[in-house]
Order: structure tokens, then sequence, then C-alpha cells
């Protein structure tokens, strides 16, 4: 009786949420990546 009464998502509003959830992790993952990449180079220069 209670799902009755919930207010789903239509298939375009799940699909949009999907992609933008896919897009935002992309990213993110990209930066971190780009990140971790720059203080391996840069760590061992200031330990010198």
């Amino acid at each position: 009786m209670e799902l009755g009464r919930v207010s789903w998502p239509s298939r375009e509003q799940t699909v949009n949420a999907v992609l933008a959830i896919l897009v935002f992790s992309g990213i993110w993952a990209v930066l971190v990546t780009l990140l971790d990449l720059g203080f391996a180079r840069i760590l061992p220069l200031l330990m010198k």
C-alpha cells in the first residue's frame, strides 16, 4: 500500500541520473589519477 504512494522516477530520469553519475565518476577518477602521477613525480624531488 505504501509503495503505491511512492513517486517513481521515469525511465528518462533514471537514465539521466546514471549518466550524470558515470560522467562525474569518470572526471573524478581522471583528476585523482593526475594528482597521483603528479605527486609521484614531485615527491622524490622534494626528498633529495
